[in-house]
C-alpha cells in the first residue's frame, strides 16, 4: 500500500554535476524544515544500461556521503512523495524502480543547454509538471511543453574569484565534452605548446571518465592538474584565468563566472551538430554573433584564447538573461513551496496536461505494437517463403531489362 507523505520531497540524481547544481537548494529546503530524500539508486536499469553508468552512480553515492548527506539507495515504492525533483526521467532511462510522486519537476543540471537535440525533445519534457530554468530564453522555449519557473544558478552561491594561483603562469581550464562532438582526440599536441604560457587544469566530462578510457588517459597525460566529477566546476572557475572548451555546457558556466572562454573544435558544423530543428545550439549562436572566439586549427588556439580575454565584456553581457538574486536559493524555495501547497487532482491545467500525456502514451504503445507485429510478420514462414519466391522473379525481370536496354 502506498503511503502518502504530504510534504516530503524526493531529489534524484546519478552524478556529481547534477548534485552540485541543486545542492544549495536542497540545503535551503532542509533549513526551512521541509523533509528531503536524496536518491542515488543502488542499481542501474538493465533495459537502458550504459557502459560505466553503474560505477558512476556508486562513486556519486560515496562522494555525497563525504559531503555529510545521507542519500537513499533503495527506493521505497510504498512512499508517495509530494514532489519528485530530477534532471531527467528516472525510471524510463536510469532507474528500474519507480519513485511515486504527485508533482514531477525537472531541474536543469546545466546553466544553458548545449545539446538541444538531447534535451529539448517532446519525450524528454512532456512528463513534467514544471521545469526549473536558469535563463529567460530557455524558460520561454520550454514553456511549449509545461510550466516553467526561473531560478538563480544556485551552484554559484558564495562564488568568489580566488586570487591565489598554483603557478606564475596564467591558469587555463580545459573542459571538453564527451563523444565524437568533442575535441580531445586532436588536442594533445596543442596543449604541449600552450603549457609554455599556461598552467593547464583539466576537468573531464563525467562520461569520459567512465566510458572513454583512451580519451580519459589523454586528458590525464596533458594536465598539470586533472579533476574528475568529484570536484565542482565552479570551484575550478574560481582560479581560472581563461577557459577552452568545445561543445560542453561548461561554456556557459565560464560566462556566468566571468571567465573568458574560447572554443576549439574540428569544424564549425560540429558546434551545431546537436541542434533540434531550427533551434541552433547556443554555443554556435554565440560564435556566429562574435561573442565567443572559435577556431578549428590547433595552431590558433593560443590566438583565440587571447581574443577571448578581449571579448570579456561581450561575454559578461550574456549574464543579463540569468536570474540573479541576493539570496540565490530564494526563487527555488518559493517555487517548491508553491507546489507543496498545490492540489494536483483539483487543478484543470494538470487535468489537461494528463490528457495530452495519455494521448502521447497511447500513440507510443500503438507504435510499439505495430513494430512488434511487423517483426512477427518478418519472422513468419509465409513472409520468408514470399521473399524466397521474389528473388528469382526479380532476377528474371532484371535480365529482361538488361536485354531490352542492350544495343
Amino acid at each position: 500500500m502506498t503511503k502518502n507523505n504530504s510534504n516530503r520531497i524526493a531529489v534524484h540524481f546519478d552524478d556529481m554535476v547534477e548534485f552540485y547544481n541543486i545542492r544549495h537548494g536542497v540545503d535551503a529546503l532542509m533549513e526551512a524544515g521541509i523533509p528531503v530524500d536524496l536518491i542515488v539508486s543502488a542499481k542501474h536499469s538493465e533495459m537502458h544500461s550504459l557502459p560505466g553508468k553503474q560505477e558512476l552512480m556508486d562513486e556519486t553515492y560515496y562522494e555525497i556521503v563525504k559531503h555529510g548527506y545521507s542519500p537513499v539507495r533503495e527506493i521505497d515504492e510504498s512512499i508517495r512523495y509530494k514532489i519528485l525533483l530530477e534532471p531527467h526521467l528516472s525510471e524510463k532511462y536510469y532507474l528500474p524502480e519507480k519513485i511515486n510522486h504527485e508533482f514531477r519537476i525537472k531541474y536543469m543540471y546545466y546553466l544553458i543547454q548545449a545539446k538541444p537535440k538531447n534535451t529539448c525533445t517532446f519525450a524528454k519534457n512532456i512528463e513534467y509538471d514544471a521545469i526549473l530554468c536558469h535563463t529567460k530564453r530557455e524558460a520561454e522555449m520550454l514553456s511549449a511543453y509545461t510550466k516553467t519557473f526561473l531560478i538563480s544558478p544556485m551552484r554559484y552561491k558564495g562564488f568568489k574569484k580566488d586570487l591565489n594561483r598554483p603557478s606564475e603562469k596564467q591558469t587555463l581550464l580545459y573542459a571538453p565534452t564527451f563523444g565524437n562532438i568533442g575535441s580531445i582526440d586532436s588536442i594533445e599536441e596543442a596543449v604541449s605548446t600552450l603549457k609554455k604560457e599556461y598552467y593547464v587544469v583539466v576537468k573531464a566530462h563525467h562520461m569520459t571518465q567512465t566510458r572513454e578510457t583512451e580519451r580519459f588517459e589523454i586528458l590525464k597525460s596533458i594536465a598539470d592538474e586533472y579533476y574528475s566529477q568529484a570536484v565542482d566546476l565552479a570551484e575550478l572557475l574560481q582560479s581560472a584565468d581563461v577557459m577552452l572548451s568545445d561543445n560542453s555546457a561548461a561554456i556557459f558556466d565560464a560566462i556566468y563566472a566571468e571567465v573568458p572562454v574560447a572554443i576549439y573544435n574540428r569544424s564549425e558544423d560540429l558546434l551545431n551538430d546537436m541542434h533540434l530543428g531550427r533551434i541552433d545550439t547556443y554555443q554556435y549562436q554565440l560564435v556566429k554573433r562574435g561573442v565567443i572566439p572559435y577556431t578549428n586549427s590547433i595552431d590558433k588556439i593560443g590566438d583565440v584564447l587571447k581574443e577571448a580575454v578581449k571579448c570579456r565584456e561581450k561575454q559578461s553581457d550574456e549574464k543579463a538573461d540569468f536570474l540573479t538574486e541576493e539570496d540565490m536559493t530564494k526563487a527555488f524555495v518559493e517555487t517548491i513551496k508553491h507546489f507543496l501547497d498545490e492540489d494536483r487532482n483539483n487543478n484543470e491545467y494538470y487535468a489537461l496536461l494528463d490528457v495530452i500525456r495519455d494521448t502521447y502514451h497511447q500513440q507510443i504503445t500503438r507504435a510499439n505494437d505495430l513494430e512488434n507485429e511487423l517483426s512477427d510478420l518478418r519472422n513468419s514462414k509465409a513472409f520468408k517463403l514470399g521473399r524466397a519466391l521474389t528473388k528469382p522473379y526479380r532476377a528474371v525481370v532484371k535480365s529482361k531489362q538488361d536485354s531490352h536496354y542492350s544495343f
